[in-house]
């Protein structure tokens, strides 16, 4: 199948991720319903799309891609738990739209390495040390991210161009840090706008 347009369609392993693993491999269900987005599979692997979708951003079938939770789930409040799933072929698809102004693929994965496009970066937050009283006694059980502040750790080409790095320790615009667990690593995905500095 061959796609018109900027559609990609991705196949999934499971809609939610729905389970705990604990270090002794212990694995348990949850509940999802009550934070579907939340709970949303963000990850899955390309499966059709036409050259142009290539030569633009990249993506080759096969590849590993990171998406807006909507893309598993209806983006209606009224009818949230709705898959947006199609039977296409014999296989369950999920239909993910690229634009320069909406873009619900946020990144790639090839041969282990993570592929930014369009605007997209990924920040690291930076966790803040539990602060001690005089006599060395902790004043917190957890540390605390540092407000706004994050390390970029995946970058596209535009934000090469523009002077950030991989590392860098940057400033970010309120609200713009979007959670999304990438490669295992809890990260936040804005767009090259929202930095606001880079710190050295």
């Amino acid at each position: 199948m061959k796609t018109i347009g900027n559609n990609v369609y991705i196949s999934l392993e499971k809609e939610s991720d729905d389970e705990v693993q604990f270090k002794d491999g212990t694995t348990i269900k949850i509940n999802t319903t009550y934070d579907v987005y939340g709970y949303a599979r963000q990850f899955g692997i390309a499966r059709h799309m036409n050259s142009s979708v290539t030569e633009k951003y990249g993506i080759l079938p096969g590849d590993k891609v990171y998406f807006h939770h909507f893309i598993p789930k209806s983006k209606t409040m009224q009818d949230y738990d709705v898959s947006n799933g199609e039977m296409i072929d014999g296989e369950n698809l999920y239909r993910a739209h690229i634009d320069e102004s909406y873009v619900t693929i946020y990144a790639y994965v090839r041969d282990g390495e993570v592929f930014p496009i369009n605007h997209w970066v990924f920040v690291e937050p930076i966790m803040k040390d539990i602060p001690k009283s005089s006599s060395g006694i902790y004043l917190g059980t957890a540390p605390e991210e540092e407000k706004n502040m994050g390390r970029l750790v995946h970058i596209n080409d535009d934000a090469r161009e523009i002077g950030m790095s991989v590392g860098d320790k940057v400033m970010f615009t309120k609200d713009s840090e979007y959670p999304i667990t990438v490669e295992g690593k809890k990260l936040y995905r804005m767009r090259n706008d929202d930095i606001m500095a880079i710190f050295p």
